[in-house]
């Protein structure tokens, strides 16, 4: 993983070397303004970024260490990377962009981590008809299979659907629901109809789609 990170970052240029070091410095950030029972805040304060992230005090965070979103754009390294950045990066706009909201909080977030380090290796972001992202960094099992997804999805609500009108569902997937289910009855019929239906409401209603759903690029790679 190593040697495939440095050969996508290629060549070191004062760009590439300014941009790495940002994103360690919000990587850290990120880490680092969490909280955790026994965190040790109080005796491992290493930096002085360390803190509540969102500022809200006892609802969130770590009351003692106070520090909202900002402070780490105001710390003076920062301030001094960011300055140079917008001087001598033509993409700056772009790439800060990503960096500052590069929160690693969803299943592809390591994937949108890659994407950055791919483009600071071209010193730009990348634009429509770029050859997709590799995956040098071997996270591509923390993005969602869609395809995959979709497939399980209709599988499983069609199980369900064969169980609470009496048939047999086929395949993998049926049988693994008839397995659990067990032997049919009023209430079990019952019950798994007004599941079904609240799936229903998820899949139109609560962004599910998004996952299972139909995609019109199904066949491309993220890059």
């Amino acid at each position: 993983m190593c040697a495939a990170l440095w050969q996508t970052l290629g060549e070191r240029t004062e760009i590439k070397e300014l941009l790495v070091e940002r994103v360690l410095h919000r990587q850290r950030w990120w880490v680092k303004s969490l909280v955790w029972d026994d965190d040790a805040r109080d005796v491992f304060v290493r930096d002085h970024y360390l803190g509540d992230l969102r500022g809200s005090g006892d609802s969130y965070g770590n009351p003692s260490f106070l520090d909202p979103y900002f402070t780490e754009l105001e710390a003076p390294r920062v301030r001094q990377l960011n300055a140079r950045l917008a001087s001598v990066c033509q993409d700056w706009d772009r790439f800060r962009g990503n960096i500052e909201g590069s929160w690693l909080c969803a299943p592809k977030a390591f994937r949108f981590l890659e994407r950055t380090l791919w483009a600071i290796g071209r010193e730009r972001q990348p634009r429509d008809g770029d050859a997709p992202v590799p995956g040098f960094l071997q996270c591509d099992d923390t993005y969602p299979d869609h395809g995959r997804a979709e497939r399980w999805w209709r599988d499983f609500l069609s199980a369900l659907r064969c169980y609470w009108q009496g048939q047999v569902a086929p395949g993998e997937v049926g049988d693994e629901v008839n397995q659990r289910l067990g032997s049919p009855s009023p209430e079990k019929r019952w019950l798994v109809r007004l599941l079904v239906r609240k799936l229903e409401l998820y899949e139109q209603h609560a962004g599910i789609r998004r996952l299972v759903g139909p995609r019109p690029n199904a066949d491309q790679t993220i890059g």
